[in-house]
This record gives structure tokens, sequence and C-alpha cells, in this order.
């Protein structure tokens, strides 16, 4: 399914090509996207996963507020990243990031200049939005979204009832709802895809709580 297929970077200008991107598209073509799939299985073989599966298999949880972004092209593979400073407001599981601290998450793809690597299942985050994100923990103390897109959540406050909402992007949903089989949620998922905030933020303390 395309929706969780890698796409290879691109050019957005007609700017000249740094000698090593041009190095690497003539030796390598269509190779850069086999690169990504054979080093990110995942992302091609993503399995949709609920909220108890996010919350079970992650290893940590936790609210804050996205301070930062920035997208750094890694020398050693060629590959751009995007870092996420995010300020923790509360952890809802584990013991690697604490309540009142920043933690940085590395996510692959980003823009550097004229170049956009573009990896579709790949969560986007932007400075100042508050987020419910599940995390898996890499090296060097950096972070990374478990289950990609499933697993970072924006708030957002109903502009009619004034309820506070945890969503996701439109093609999570299209993807969810088109699924075979529903995947396993702690609370009930409404028709567009939301989650009432604290009804999962309860539901999220209630089973770390009990495992």
């Amino acid at each position: 399914m395309r929706f969780w297929q890698p796409t290879r970077s691109r050019e957005t200008s007609s700017g000249t090509r740094s000698s090593r991107f041009a190095l690497v598209a003539s030796l390598l073509g269509v190779g850069i996207a086999l690169m990504l799939t054979a080093g990110l299985g995942r992302a091609t073989s993503l399995e949709l996963e609920g909220t108890a599966d996010l919350t079970e298999k992650s290893n940590s949880i936790v609210i804050g507020r996205v301070v930062s972004t920035e997208a750094r092209l890694k020398e050693e593979h060629q590959f751009i990243y995007t870092y996420v400073t995010l300020e923790v407001e509360d952890v809802l599981k584990g013991n690697t990031a604490q309540a009142g601290s920043t933690i940085v998450l590395e996510e692959l793809g980003g823009q550097v200049g004229p170049w956009v690597h573009q990896v579709h299942a790949v969560p986007h985050y932007e400075a100042g939005e508050r987020v419910l994100a599940f995390l898996e923990d890499r090296s060097e103390g950096l972070f990374r979204t478990y289950g990609m897109i499933q697993g970072k959540f924006r708030f957002e406050r109903n502009a009619r009832t004034g309820e506070e909402m945890l969503t996701r992007p439109a093609e999570w949903t299209d993807a969810y709802f088109a699924a075979s089989s529903i995947p396993r949620d702690l609370t009930v998922v409404r028709a567009d895809g939301s989650y009432a905030a604290e009804s999962l933020v309860a539901a999220i303390r209630d089973w770390v709580a009990l495992h």
C-alpha cells in the first residue's frame, strides 16, 4: 500500500545539486529507495496498531510541547533526519524521560536547503504544538516515535464543544478504518479518528499502573 512506501530524496528547486548528492544519485538512482526499504523494513511492513498496542510496546509515553525542529544531513549515509526538541510536561510511561526536562526525537526525513527527503508514515512535528507521543529509545539519548505516524497525537480543542481531543493525520485515519481488522484500542475512537483526550490519557495511566 503506497501510504507506507518510503520515497527517495528529491530536489525542490532548479539550483545546482551538491556534488555528494549528485554522486549518490548517479550511482544509486532508484537504489536509494531500495536502501531505505532495506534499512527501514518497518516502514514498508508497518502493521496498524491501536492505542493498546502502542501503550504496551513503546518504551516511553509523554505529553509535551514541541520547542523546535531542525533537519540535518547525516554525513555517514547521506540521509536527512529531523530532530525534534520536546519539552516534557508529563510522563505516562517509562523512566528515561522526566517531567520538566527536554528530550530530542530523531525522525527520518526532512529538508536541508533545496533537498527534501520524504518518508511517508513518519510523523511530522511542528513547533508550538502540544502532543502525546509514544516513543522508543534510541542510542545517544535520542528517541523516535514508536509506530511512526501512529504514535504521535496532537492535542486540539473542539471549537463547538470546547472538548480537548487527540487527533492524528487524515491519512492515518483512512488507513485505520480501511484495515481488515480494527486494532486494539484503550478507548473509543470516533468516526473522525479522534479520541477524547482526558479518557485516553486516563486509560493509558490505568494500563501502565496494572502492568
